[in-house]
């Protein structure tokens, strides 16, 4: 009697996963086609809110936006070209440049960016999501090796669906769905 719900209990909750981690990705991904732009977190930052491996989804700021203090942006990293830093806004310099901070830093920022040079505004948190990615990225690919493995087996056991089910099985040939 057990194993008779095992198996289609396992397979809910493979669906189920499989359906949460799908709408995990869409819910980072749709912004993006509305041309807002999505950063991993790489470092610990902005903790305790936010988390390395966590995605940060930022809309462009609008051409008449003015920043406040306590918005977190995304801006260029001045001390690494090439590279944006996601921080919050603590206040202004005499020359109206943004003076940012992560969150579990003890001091601002060493450098002060202009308002037009800020590339994003943080507008969503997915957490997490990025993390196998990240440590793959470090060179530790276990994490992501585990998450694929995770994913393929959760769609091995949803898609496993019998082709007849058994009460049927002598009504029909070779299994397929025709009459006999």
């Amino acid at each position: 009697m057990t194993m008779r719900w095992s198996l289609p209990l396992a397979r809910l909750v493979a669906i189920g996963l499989l359906a949460a981690g799908a709408a995990v990705v869409a819910w980072s991904v749709l912004p993006l086609s509305w041309g807002w732009s999505s950063a991993v977190i790489v470092s610990g930052s902005m903790g305790p809110r936010v988390h390395r491996g966590d995605v940060v989804i930022s809309s462009p700021p609008a051409p008449d936006w003015r920043p406040a203090v306590g918005q977190v942006v995304t801006v260029p990293d001045a001390l690494h070209p090439g590279q944006t830093v996601t921080h919050r806004v603590v206040g202004f310099d005499e020359r109206g440049r943004l003076m940012t901070r992560g969150d579990a830093n003890g001091s601002d920022d060493s450098f002060h960016t202009a308002p037009e040079q800020v590339r994003g505004i943080a507008r969503l948190l997915v957490p997490r999501v990025g993390l196998a990615t990240l440590l793959m990225r470090e060179g530790s690919p276990a994490m992501f090796v585990a998450q694929s493995a995770a994913v393929l087996a959760l769609l091995a056991l949803a898609l496993r669906l019998p082709v007849v089910p058994r009460r049927w099985a002598g009504r029909f040939k070779s299994g397929a769905l025709l009459p006999t």
